[in-house]
């Protein structure tokens, strides 16, 4: 199963400098069980953002050479800029980023969670086209859920 994962802003927001305009552990939690035994796949401007490769986890990179995570740590493989996102994805993969991979993504995952954060006044350099992601996963006709929490909601999608 290939499916992918992240979180927005209600305009957009994805990205503030090498992290994330929020704060929010809940769906940090969320991250951890969702991917929890996958092959995480991402652009290395993705990976080079995370603290060190995530526990129980394997991490593909897309992108430039010498990218490495803020500890230090490589990627357990790298393909060159370019290499088609889908033939890296294995069985159990799980995307997550960056920007061009999800919008990409949409098209062909089996699975998708994506969470939508309402805290105002989010400052953020790097934006997605968030609905456009959630018009290409309808179109598929994936089923929907949608668990509410305080300050975020929770979309998830799966064939049917």
């Amino acid at each position: 199963m290939i499916k992918m994962i992240f979180a927005v802003g209600c305009n957009g927001e994805f990205g503030l400098g090498s992290g994330l305009p929020w704060d929010i552990p809940d769906d940090l939690a969320h991250f951890k069980q969702y991917t929890k035994g996958c092959t995480l796949v991402m652009s290395s401007s993705t990976f080079v953002t995370l603290p060190c490769k995530l526990p129980g986890r394997r991490h593909v990179v897309i992108g430039r050479p010498g990218s490495l995570a803020k500890n230090g740590a490589a990627p357990d493989e790298l393909f060159p800029t370019g290499t088609d996102l889908q033939s890296v994805c294995e069985e159990d993969s799980c995307i997550i980023g960056g920007r061009e991979f999800l919008m990409q993504a949409a098209s062909f995952v089996d699975e998708a969670s994506i969470t939508l954060v309402y805290e105002l006044d989010l400052v953020a350099d790097y934006h997605i086209d968030h609905m456009k992601i959630f018009e290409d996963l309808d179109a598929r006709n994936m089923g929907r859920g949608v668990v509410y929490r305080d300050n975020f909601t929770l979309y998830n999608w799966s064939l049917r």
